[in-house]
């Protein structure tokens, strides 16, 4: 191949300066209130358009938007910080650990008759005082 003489200056070579800019070039984190403000602004129209949908026809949202909304998305709290209604349930999961525990307080120490609930009912010892407490019963 014969060298050929280039009358144009090469631009793609890096020279001291273009390398310092290349240096100085280091990508940063995002500013956090910039992405909220962003994500506001999405959901902000998102909203204008399930308005819009909810009088006529509907409204679609894409994959992006859906994933948004629904990082947005909480429950609404319970009334006057109430337990929720499956609480009754819970109590009567409960109920038969704290109670059995009880009877064997009568003739064991607590620590034994605790013990041996969690062995009967294959749970821990843990589970076995917090059924006591949420029943009202004292450690001792």
């Amino acid at each position: 191949m014969v060298d050929e003489k280039i009358d144009k200056p090469i631009d793609w070579v890096v020279t001291p300066l273009t390398k310092q800019e290349l240096d100085d070039w280091v990508p940063t984190e995002p500013d956090v209130w910039v992405l909220t403000e962003c994500v506001r602004e999405i959901l902000a129209e998102i909203r204008g358009r399930l308005m819009a949908g909810a009088e006529g026809p509907g409204a679609t949202l894409n994959a992006d938007e859906s994933v948004k909304v629904l990082g947005c998305m909480k429950n609404p709290p319970n009334p006057n910080s109430r337990p929720p209604k499956d609480w009754m349930a819970k109590q009567a999961a409960i109920a038969p650990i704290a109670r059995y525990c009880f009877d064997l307080e009568k003739s064991e120490p607590l620590k034994i008759a605790v013990a041996m609930t969690a062995k009967h009912f294959g749970c821990s010892t843990s589970k076995v005082y917090g059924a006591r407490k949420a029943l009202g019963w004292p450690y001792k």
